[in-house]
């Protein structure tokens, strides 16, 4: 009988051993890998969906009209990506341009949360306001207005008076900053 009782502790040391073991697994498993974005943390052995997207409206004199307030995107945040919507801002062409309306973002979604890295920016070029009778209708320039002050929200005589400014070389400068924290934020993440 004393050979079976000494079974029986070993027994239970091994299942008592095995057990703690597999808990420091589990323990492991989840919450060992966390994203500080500041106000937070993301604790990413939880998340299943992570993706980078780059949303953004650019129209300008010469677009056809029903893309006045067209959205592009959501689109990747790739490399690629940051830099054909860069080019789209070249602040150079638009000082050329009669009137425009420029608008971006970027962010990381963790399943159903949605972390803004670039916040909405947003830039608007309107001719002198003496000087709209003699736009070309063609231009399509009062249907500019009514599409931009849908976007964003305001009646169509309030429209001059918006606080946005033309897009300057800095502010390129900080959207591609934002756009270039985005990708690299997503692929630290993800590596």
């Amino acid at each position: 009988m004393g050979k079976i009782n000494i079974l029986k502790y070993i027994f239970v040391i091994c299942v008592a051993l095995s057990a703690s073991t597999h808990a420091e697994a589990i323990e492991v498993k989840f919450g060992k890998k966390f994203f500080d974005y500041g106000n937070g943390a993301i604790n990413l052995d939880r998340v299943t969906y992570i993706d980078h997207e780059i949303t953004y409206r650019i129209t300008w004199s010469g677009d056809p009209v029903d893309e006045f307030s067209k959205e592009y995107g959501p689109i990747s945040a790739t490399q690629e990506n940051i830099n054909s919507t860069l080019d789209l801002l070249d602040v150079d062409s638009l000082k050329f341009t009669m009137f425009y309306y420029v608008e971006i973002s970027s962010s990381i979604k963790f399943d159903n949360f949605n972390l803004v890295i670039l916040p909405k920016e947003r830039f608007l070029k309107l001719p002198d306001r003496e000087k709209w009778e003699e736009i070309p209708e063609e231009l399509g320039f009062f249907d500019f207005v009514l599409a931009i002050s849908e976007v964003l929200e305001i009646p169509v005589e309030e429209i001059v008076d918006t606080n946005l400014e033309e897009l300057k070389t800095e502010d390129l400068s900080r959207i591609k900053e934002g756009l270039n924290d985005t990708l690299g934020t997503y692929k630290a993440i993800v590596r």
